[in-house]
């Protein structure tokens, strides 16, 4: 864990976020998300072991539902559901790989008024 994670952990909100997380795969997805995140690391960070990561990461429907339901920004939410819809339609996908949820980045510092 590098220091992006330890930025969104001091939040109380994303602390409980992670550690209530229904799977492993989604704690994954947090932690490679946390730990690049552009609030952290710069809006121009790109690194090529992360997106391979990333790719390789497949999140089922519940799993983007609980992104969508936690999301720390409103164009996130929407971007999350529309991954539900299209997993609705699909009779084929089970799971959407998480590199196409790259840039949905949250703030470390959201926090709803509803949290915590």
């Amino acid at each position: 864990m590098g220091k992006g994670f330890e930025v969104f952990m001091e939040n109380p909100y994303w602390r409980k976020i992670y550690d209530e997380a229904p799977s492993e795969y989604l704690k994954e997805y947090y932690l490679i998300m946390f730990d690049t995140s552009p609030f952290v690391m710069g809006d121009d960070y790109i690194d090529e072991e992360v997106e391979v990561k990333l790719r390789n990461l497949w999140l089922s429907k519940d799993e983007i539902r609980y992104l969508r339901d936690h999301a720390g920004i409103a164009q996130a939410k929407g971007f999350y559901q529309k991954c539900i819809d299209r997993l609705d339609k699909s009779e084929e996908n089970l799971s959407i790989s998480a590199s196409i949820f790259r840039g949905e980045m949250r703030n470390p510092w959201y926090e709803p008024e509803e949290a915590i």
